[in-house]
């Protein structure tokens, strides 16, 4: 089903293009053309996991298909909760600590080591996904600010008011 839907984006993107083309206007031009390399890109990423798609259906609990699944969930798709679940069971040492931590019901007291992974395990990610991962920490490093005080909240609100001066504000995911 997400392939249908990326094939139609591809579809419409290229429609876009073509009206934008007609109507000799260069800057929707360039937003079409943005568009199109964005479902491209979309596309890409969606068939180097689609064999992880049906390991998962034929094993849930596969470690390394979780993990694949897992991530194109939470830092492409932007579903958390979904992705969460499958990175819980995957291979990846620091995705799974922090899918769990986020997982548990006692997840608001670990509001600061959580964001501190989700900024640790950034630095190693692709682009488009580390920029998912620290958004998820400034989230989490904003509901620990109340309990926070010293250097650390120094720290905290530093890493939230930089990210923030170049990104924008983080709204709940």
């Amino acid at each position: 089903q997400a392939a249908n839907r990326l094939d139609e984006a591809a579809y419409f993107s290229r429609v876009a293009t073509a009206i934008a083309i007609k109507a000799d206007d260069p800057q929707l031009l360039d937003a079409t053309k943005a568009q199109a390399s964005k479902v491209d890109s979309l596309k890409k990423e969606y068939a180097a996991i689609k064999e992880s798609i049906r390991a998962l259906q034929a094993d849930p609990t596969d470690p390394e298909a979780n993990t694949r699944v897992g991530s194109y969930e939470c830092f492409v798709k932007g579903k958390w909760l979904v992705g969460l679940r499958m990175l819980a069971l995957g291979t990846d040492p620091d995705l799974r600590r922090l899918a769990h931590l986020e997982l548990s019901t006692d997840h608001n007291e670990n509001a600061l080591a959580i964001g501190d992974g989700w900024w640790t395990v950034a630095e190693r990610l692709p682009k488009t996904a580390a920029a998912k991962a620290k958004i998820s920490a400034v989230l989490w490093y904003r509901k620990s600010l109340d309990e926070l005080s010293g250097l650390t909240k120094l720290r905290v609100e530093k890493v939230i008011n930089d990210f923030e001066a170049v990104n924008g504000r983080v709204r709940e995911r």
